[in-house]
């Protein structure tokens, strides 16, 4: 395991939660920063055979042929470079979640609800928006970035949709503030190989898992599942807004795994397919990777990286008025 990694998990300047029994999430801190310009939230996707479910949080971001995570390791350089003739480095403080993502639960398992998506979403509010350790989008002018592979990028839109719901219905006005501070600031949504109208080869997959066993959100991956329709409305909906510019509140972008996955219990196939990838994104990308691949990077050369980090700093330069 990464060196640095090994001391994230045992320090508490590391992570900003420690995963107890009664927790839905934890939340790892990858890159810490006092004053950032941007921040950054990433959410892994199913934790797959063979995959070890304490550390999708940093693995499903690591280097390729390296234990090294790149949003630790790239993302410094290339937000670091020339402008206007101009040196600048900006600051990213950089969160990773992690939750219950395996597809098979054990049924005797205290943690069977840690697969309600629901609860999941609940937490996240709460320990990313709420928790005043972590206070993700709190600062005015402070861009962030969510980032999701896989199921993750499912998460990431029924988050975006409790929180507005939450911001009309709640009367606790600290709370309603923080949430409304939190969707003002939220600018770009990425989502990594995202099935966004469900993938075949996963909901095959699914099938072979008995029903009392399996993870409540396989449900979310099915082809054409009546809820994941519903979710992709309202944050389509909620995203485009009705200003009279036409302006969307924040961005969307996709990155589309081309190749077939023979990895994590997959055989030969396109885990998801480009339909399912493209759903209400500004721009679509088609990657040379798999399902898995297309998480991790090569180089600061990598298409992985260095999409994000150009949307990254474009989003800066439009808080600063620089764009």
């Amino acid at each position: 395991m990464n060196p640095k990694i090994k001391e994230q998990q045992g320090n508490i300047r590391g992570r900003y939660r420690q995963k107890a029994k009664d927790e839905y999430i934890s939340v790892y801190e990858l890159l810490p920063e006092a004053n950032p310009d941007v921040e950054l939230v990433f959410f892994h996707g199913l934790q797959m055979e063979g995959s070890a479910p304490e550390d999708s949080f940093w693995r499903t971001w690591k280097m390729k042929g390296s234990e090294e995570c790149w949003p630790e390791k790239l993302l410094p350089e290339l937000l670091t470079g020339t402008r206007f003739n101009k040196q600048y480095q900006l600051k990213a403080k950089v969160l990773s979640i992690s939750y219950e993502g395996r597809p098979k639960l054990k049924e005797d398992e205290e943690d069977m609800d840690r697969g309600d998506d629901v609860l999941i979403v609940e937490a996240l509010m709460k320990d990313l928006i709420l928790n005043e350790d972590v206070k993700v989008g709190q600062t005015k002018g402070v861009p962030v970035i969510l980032v999701g592979h896989d199921l993750g990028g499912i998460l990431i839109k029924r988050l975006v949709m409790m929180l507005e719901i939450e911001v009309g219905g709640t009367t606790d006005e600290t709370r309603k503030v923080k949430i409304r501070m939190f969707l003002e600031n939220l600018k770009s949504v990425f989502f990594y190989a995202t099935p966004h109208s469900g993938s075949p080869a996963i909901e095959k997959m699914a099938s072979k898992i008995d029903e009392s066993e399996a993870n409540e959100m396989l449900q979310l991956m099915k082809v054409l599942n009546t809820e994941t329709s519903r979710i992709n409305a309202a944050f389509q909906q909620y995203r485009r807004g009705e200003t009279k510019s036409k302006v969307s509140r924040f961005t969307s972008h996709a990155l589309h795994a081309i190749y077939e996955t023979n990895e994590g219990g997959f055989r030969n196939v396109l885990v998801v397919p480009e339909g399912s990838s493209r759903c209400d994104v500004d721009s679509f990308y088609s990657v040379s990777a798999n399902h898995f691949s297309v998480c991790q990077a090569e180089g600061t050369y990598s298409s992985t990286v260095r999409l994000l980090s150009e949307r990254i700093k474009q989003e800066v330069w439009i808080a600063k008025g620089e764009a």
